[in-house]
């Protein structure tokens, strides 16, 4: 019979858990070990949901072998707590060397692993490991459901493995999952990814439910591909059939009209989100600040830029290469000032949009400074950023300079 006091903690880290306060949680069973009250079966499941959630790595290994030492290690709902937390912490091997230990596995535990792949890009992983479940499982068809399907489709679409991800839609119609709405999804951002625009809407086409999400996979389809106008004609669908559009669908359509180099279009949807109070939203940001830069209309750029509630670095990198666009350095310079200040460590995209600015303005002193500092990020040695550097000192008369790097970079 458990002891009581355990009941009352696990009770206590179950609610911390179940509220989303995992450190709560965390720091509930810090306590409830000082108190010299062992944790029962009940107690590590528990706390691994706090764990995975707070993405606390060596907490979970603690908690492995505390498992281990309490001979619960073995047991469904810890083996699959355990793995949850070693996949959502980075540490998909060590998961899937505990899930092949696993004498039993629930369709939980598959899904774990699975989705534990593809979410760290090892799609191969995760398809080779879904075929792993229907070769070897009698009652596979048991084990899957619409969360492993839409998983492996997922995996298929980051690897732009097109004939998998047939094969997984030729599955889905004999499992009578296609009109899951989970599953479909996935299937179109699959077909998008993979180029195949035209399977994508077919399938999109005949969907018997799309929310939200759905309709902004196809415009993320369309605009990823360049094809600006089908995204305008798909937003134009969307509010003949009454769906509302949120942050998401808004930057969607920008970006098509700045594919079409449309600014009165762009103009319009900035007025929409103003609007309906999208505008400071970050992806909504990011997209004006490109589409007024792309316009040449860098005054339009700035406000959007300075409008956002929150900021990113591709925000940053947007309004960079902006003024590279403009050949204006002092504001690219600003920017790159106050990215810093707060923090954010520049990538190759930052770096080639302010060596383009400071290019075709001819900034030497500036450009100078920030190849230093490219240097000590390491980063000087990327292919566009060095082929950025190279333009900026042949561009200022430097040729010595740009005939170095040149060489470094060969």
């Amino acid at each position: 019979m458990s002891d009581p006091r355990t009941v009352q903690w696990t009770s206590k880290i179950k609610s911390f858990s179940r509220r989303g306060l995992s450190d709560n949680a965390l720091c509930c069973f810090r306590h409830m070990q000082r108190a010299g009250v062992e944790p029962n079966e009940l107690t590590l499941p528990t706390i691994l949901t706090a764990c995975t959630t707070s993405m606390d790595e060596n907490f979970g290994m603690g908690l492995h072998c505390l498992a281990q030492k309490k001979g619960y290690s073995k047991q469904m709902f810890v083996s699959s707590g355990l793995i949850g937390a070693y996949s959502k912490c980075g540490n998909v091997y060590d998961a899937r060397k505990l899930f092949d230990e696993m004498l039993k596995r629930d369709v939980v535990l598959w899904n774990s692993m699975i989705s534990g792949f593809s979410q760290r890009g090892l799609g191969e992983e995760a398809c080779s490991l879904f075929a792993h479940l229907k070769r070897d499982c009698r009652d596979w068809n048991v084990l899957v459901n619409d969360f492993t399907l839409a998983t492996v489709v997922n995996a298929c679409a980051k690897m732009g493995f097109l004939r998998s991800g047939q094969s997984l839609h030729c599955f889905t119609i004999k499992a009578g999952f296609d009109f899951n709405i989970f599953v479909g999804g996935s299937l179109v951002d699959m077909y998008c990814k993979c180029g195949r625009l035209t399977s994508a809407r077919c399938l999109f086409d005949g969907m018997e439910y799309r929310d939200i999400v759905v309709w902004n996979t196809m415009l993320g389809g369309y605009a990823q591909n360049d094809e600006g106008e089908e995204a305008l004609d798909l937003f134009c669908q969307m509010k003949r059939d009454g769906i509302p559009p949120d942050g998401s669908t808004f930057s969607l359509v920008v970006q098509a009209s700045t594919m079409m180099s449309d600014s009165a279009l762009g103009r319009c949807f900035h007025a929409k989100t103003l609007q309906l109070g999208f505008s400071s939203d970050l992806y909504v940001g990011t997209a004006l600040v490109d589409m007024y830069s792309k316009c040449m209309a860098m005054d339009d750029a700035e406000k959007a830029f300075y409008g956002m509630s929150k900021i990113s670095l591709v925000s940053y990198n947007a309004f960079i290469y902006g003024y590279g666009l403009h050949g204006a350095h002092e504001g690219a310079l600003r920017a790159y000032k106050e990215l810093m200040l707060k923090e954010m460590k520049p990538d190759s995209c930052t770096l080639f949009g302010f060596f383009s600015s400071c290019a075709a303005s001819c900034a030497f002193l500036e450009g100078a400074q920030v190849h230093c500092h490219s240097i000590l990020l390491g980063l000087d040695l990327n292919v566009s950023v060095g082929n950025s550097i190279v333009n900026f000192y042949s561009s200022c008369g430097d040729l010595d300079s740009a005939f170095r790097i040149f060489l470094l970079d060969s």
